[in-house]
């Protein structure tokens, strides 16, 4: 028999920092909100910002196409230099040591956009101050992500950790909504001074960007105070810094060689972390390539669906307000379901299925644009832009922060968005040109197939529902599904959540050997430990099983006062899971998967001294004593 080493994995329970008041939970999410919040404001004002400076410094007219790609570029580029630098340090020193720095990039790009100066720049002056001082907002902004993302996800609040991560990612609707509503307000408030003289103009758009500087001023001094998280300590190291010479103390280099050891092609273990690395980057990337493709244009979408427009520049620009404050009312919406739907249907479940009602929603749009009246267009965005919230925008940001261990999270986090940034960069030369050139229904088709592929790469991400950090840290959110269930079973029972790490493979013991184990990071053998009989074992088939569809479902059902209608609530949504299942299971063939499984499986038998002669030969044909004595005894019942 092989010798096997007992883990204790933490229950929920265990990662449980310290009771926080209801006090401690606010501050806490207007801290670590606080980012998102401010992303949501600068990135939705941009919208409004350029038509205004467009009217004011290109004689009433509009910015050319390639400068005012420019401008939007420039918060991508600093977003992405942000998202890979931050989730460096702040896996290399801990999340104390550098949060709060990228809020002070933020503040500071943000506070030199709103001092332009009034007069004396060309317009290539003035294209090359607001891309520039873009550049350094993002790096602040996409610093955020893998900060943000890491702390809130190491964090216990007393509630799940996808809805601690999404509550506070929620923040960057509410900015955007704040912004689309304050722009309202400052639009009607200054229609006297404005269609008197458009240089008043200057007023708004300076006043909407200095605004949502406030709520990171308030925040600033209590992110660079935040201590440690529990998690970090626990996993990674207590002492960091970038001084050298004491080896005790973690940096830099020790964080480039973790990350290495785990992702890396040489064991099979290593290659799935960078096939999940790659997903999620990939994922990511074509999201916001319609995300942004949207939320950058969506003035210029709103006037080419008729919402935008008006019989002077003060009434386009009013218009457009009441748009985008509808539209985003409805992305505030999607974001606010997604929050609840991870710990129900499965985060893989989530991205999927919305990435296809959202690329569904793109061509129905493509198809009737300039056929159908406003209001039927209106509809078709926001509902839109409710399946995109719901789905790939909360777990885009979400499985980058849960599914990779402590250790190389925040790099993790941060290569995965700023993958997505070079997505939102793309959108951000192409949309114009894009636009220009087929017009609105060729981009939305151009996202249609987009959103369908974000759906196909998003299979390969492991789900990581009912699992504790202590889980991920083992890596078993690559066990099998039914064995991954089976742990969550138990330990919901009151089971101890034992694992037996098995370091042997060359085990010759059939009974122990009969079922496949699931290799996990340094190559151990994992295997649940069980305290109740095993089932007699049928070959080919995991050991242990869970009816999944009991526990994704009963809460679904169970949420209706009417059982009836809970149960038609629920075959609707299997039917229809159903059918998207079908069509992704039936876009590639899978007989030469089947034989190279069929081989390994007989390899592995041989290998702890099986006989295979007699597979696949009719049972009745065998020569086994004992399956004979099986059907003899099924005979005679």
């Amino acid at each position: 028999m092989a010798s096997t080493e007992p883990v204790h994995l933490l229950s929920v329970e265990d990662e449980d920092e310290r009771e926080i008041t209801l006090w401690g939970k606010v501050k806490f999410f207007a801290i670590s909100s606080v980012g998102f919040f401010s992303e949501g404001w600068i990135n939705n004002n941009l919208s409004f910002i350029l038509p205004m400076i467009g009217y004011l410094y290109w004689n009433g007219g509009s910015i050319p196409t390639l400068p005012q790609d420019t401008i939007k570029a420039g918060l991508s580029i600093g977003m992405i230099v942000g998202q890979i630098t931050f989730g460096i340090f702040g896996d290399a020193l801990g999340r104390h040591k550098v949060y709060g720095k990228e809020l002070a990039f933020t503040l500071f790009g943000t506070l030199m956009i709103v001092l332009m100066p009034w007069n004396g720049l060309s317009q290539n002056g003035i294209v090359g101050w607001l891309t520039i001082w873009r550049i350094v907002t993002g790096v602040g902004i996409g610093g955020d992500y893998p900060m943000s993302g890491s702390l809130t996800a190491e964090t216990k609040l007393g509630m799940s950790r996808a809805k601690l991560v999404l509550t506070s990612f929620t923040l960057y609707q509410c900015g955007s909504l704040g912004t689309a509503i304050f722009y309202l307000i400052l639009i009607a408030g200054y229609k006297n001074q404005v269609e008197a003289n458009l240089w008043n103009l200057q007023y708004v758009w300076r006043l909407m960007l200095g605004i949502g500087m406030i709520p990171g001023m308030l925040s600033l001094y209590e992110r660079l105070t935040m201590k440690e998280t529990k998690p970090y300590e626990r996993y990674v190291a207590k002492e960091t810094g970038l001084a050298r010479g004491d080896h005790h103390t973690r940096g830099l280099n020790d964080q480039f060689r973790d990350f290495l050891e785990y992702f890396n092609f040489k064991t099979a273990e290593c290659r799935r972390h960078v096939l999940t690395l790659t997903c999620t980057c990939l994922s990511w990337f074509l999201f916001d390539i319609a995300i942004y493709g949207v939320s950058l244009n969506q003035s210029n979408i709103l006037a080419g669906i008729g919402f935008g427009t008006g019989a002077t520049k003060w009434e386009t620009l009013y218009n457009t307000a009441v748009g985008n404050v509808i539209i985003t009312i409805f992305s505030v919406l999607g974001i606010v379901i997604s929050i609840y739907l991870p710990d129900v249907i499965g985060r893989r479940a989530q991205i999927i299925g919305f990435s296809l009602l959202t690329s569904l929603m793109y061509a129905i749009w493509a198809g009737v644009q300039g056929k159908t009246g406003t209001a039927g267009l209106m509809v078709l965005f926001a509902l839109s832009q409710i399946f995109l919230q719901i789905g790939p925008n909360a777990c885009t940001f979400l499985i980058p922060a849960e599914v990779f261990p402590t250790r190389v999270r925040g790099m993790g986090h941060g290569i995965s968005a700023a993958s997505g940034k070079c997505g939102a960069l793309l959108t951000a030369f192409a949309f114009g040109q894009l636009n220009s050139t087929v017009g609105l229904p060729g981009a939305l088709a151009l996202f249609c197939g987009v959103m369908f592929l974000c759906a196909v790469v998003s299979w390969w991400i492991p789900e990581v529902r009912g699992l504790t950090l202590d889980d991920i840290e083992h890596d078993l959110q690559y066990l099998a599904r039914s064995e991954r269930f089976a742990l969550i079973k138990r330990r919901r029972e009151g089971h101890d959540s034992d694992v037996e790490i098995n370091n042997s493979s060359n085990d010759k013991d059939m009974n122990a050997n009969v079922f496949p184990e699931v290799n996990v990071v340094g190559n151990p053998m994992v295997q649940v430990r069980d305290d109740v009989p095993a089932p007699v074992p049928v070959m080919g088939q995991t050991r242990l099983t869970i009816d999944d569809g009991e526990n994704v479902f009963t809460p679904i059902q169970n949420a209706f006062s009417d059982k009836f209608k809970g149960r038609q609530a629920v075959f609707f949504i299997g039917r229809a899971f159903s059918i998207i299942g079908g069509l992704i299971t039936d876009a590639s063939p899978k007989s030469g998967e089947l034989e190279n499984e069929d081989d390994a499986w007989r390899a592995y038998l041989v290998a702890n001294g099986l006989d295979v002669s007699e597979m696949g030969r009719p049972i009745e044909t065998s020569r086994s004593t004992t399956v004979k004595h099986a059907l003899e005894a099924a005979e005679r019942e």
